[in-house]
């Protein structure tokens, strides 16, 4: 018997959690324990919604109120790896932006943007973290979602023209980087009629 869609669904990310705890593991937070209601109540505050589903799909990619502070720098992540690897200039550039976030070195969310940047997180992650972003995205008003999802673009196109020697979009970005920003950008902008009426759970 063919597996359902919500089973098929669970397994991806059961798949994608299992695969992040054991080649991206979180660095150990600093509190000895933090109980999951906490946790999740923090995330909500961190990413600004409610939702249940948004927040169960944050927790099943391995995000805690922590990380969730650079959940906005996976799509540059994913541009700078479009090439095949991530260089110098664009990882400095994606750390300058994580520390504009307050995010301090050796923190918990600056390790983890680290692993990101020393190893490449599969497909899967990229397109789901993706996928709840826009949902994030969907939940807030017009204007502000189009001031936000505008500031992720930019950030990414920057990410693609860090390692070229002209500011020029044609002649900085290489076709891969260009097709991940053409990715990115009909991921983000594509508007989920329901989603916008229920505004992620407010």
């Amino acid at each position: 018997m063919a597996p359902k869609p919500l089973d098929s669904r669970r397994e991806q990310l059961n798949n994608i959690r299992n695969y992040t705890t054991n080649r991206f593991p979180l660095a150990p937070p600093n509190q000895s324990s933090v109980e999951p209601e906490r946790n999740r109540q923090a995330l909500a505050r961190m990413v600004g919604v409610t939702n249940a589903e948004i927040l169960t799909e944050l927790e099943a990619l391995g995000f805690t109120h922590q990380t969730a502070r650079i959940l906005h720098l996976v799509p540059c992540v994913q541009v700078a790896w479009s090439s095949g690897e991530v260089t110098e200039r664009e990882r400095k550039l994606v750390e300058r932006w994580c520390r504009r976030r307050s995010v301090q070195p050796g923190s918990e969310a600056w390790n983890q943007l680290n692993r990101w940047l020393d190893t490449r997180p599969p497909k899967q992650f990229f397109m789901r973290t993706l996928e709840v972003l826009r949902q994030i995205l969907d939940s807030m008003g017009v204007e502000e979602r189009d001031r936000c999802c505008t500031n992720l673009l930019c950030l990414c196109l920057r990410t693609a023209q860090a390692s070229g020697g002209s500011p020029e979009f044609g002649e900085s970005v290489t076709e891969d980087e260009r097709e991940a920003l053409n990715r990115i950008a009909n991921q983000l902008i594509r508007r989920d009629p329901a989603q916008s009426t229920v505004a992620a759970g407010k």
